[in-house]
């Protein structure tokens, strides 16, 4: 479900060729949708980030996280191999990239803050709507996909708005062993990382209602007796 899930958000993004408002519809509708069909059964992460900050804070275990990250990037391979090969024979003119990559005239702390702040958001969005119990049911794929259309909307012209470093590396990985230039920016792409713990870390420990321990024995019985 995680190479799905991450193939088909690489692919549609590799394949967008309607400028930034397609782009970002594009990336929301697929996000969103994938969401909810993969929910049940992996999380739906579709993004290391995400994985990794829910290992810390203990949401996802390290091995069934580790295995997740190696199945996203495969996805984000194979769907980089695909989208190369649709555009081998593209008319001239034709728009259109495998994967993000750092606008010309901005420079790489420029991109590291959008992709910082826009996992950030990803993730609280995440925490409050998918993972809080106190959240109206049913929203969190609609509440992410429209989370990620925001952010492409708002930072697509700067960074190309990965907020996923999958979307940057796969698609990067399957260009080079096709020959194609690896693209700008890839120290900026590693900064979703940062912005994903600290967008967790902020929900979980500020806002997350944590579960009630159940009573000791001893205090049971106590109260039995009185």
């Amino acid at each position: 479900m995680e190479l799905i899930g991450t193939f088909a958000l690489c692919y549609v993004g590799g394949t967008n060729a309607n400028g930034m408002l397609g782009a970002a519809l594009a990336h929301g509708f697929a996000l969103g949708f994938m969401v909810y069909a993969g929910a049940n059964i992996s999380g739906a992460h579709y993004n290391p980030a995400v994985t990794v900050a829910l290992c810390l804070v203990k949401l996802c275990t390290w091995m069934d996280g580790l295995l997740y990250m190696v199945f996203q990037l495969l996805g984000g391979i194979l769907a980089g191999m695909m989208c190369c090969y649709m555009q081998m024979n593209k008319p001239p003119g034709a728009d259109g990239a495998s994967g993000p990559s750092l606008s010309a005239g901005w420079e790489w702390y420029q991109g590291a803050i959008c992709e910082t702040l826009g996992t950030f958001f990803l993730l609280f969005t995440i925490l409050g709507t998918a993972v809080d119990k106190r959240a109206a049911p049913g929203i969190f794929g609609l509440c992410i996909g429209g989370m990620l259309t925001a952010q492409v909307a708002a930072i697509g012209h700067i960074s190309g708005c990965a907020i996923n470093p999958t979307r940057y590396f796969g698609p990067a990985i399957a260009g080079a062993l096709l020959g194609k230039p690896w693209p700008r920016g890839v120290i900026v792409y590693l900064f979703p990382f940062l912005g994903g713990c600290i967008g967790c870390f902020s929900y979980f420990y500020c806002f997350l209602e944590q579960p009630e321990e159940p009573e000791a024995d001893s205090d049971i019985e106590v109260h039995l007796k009185i």
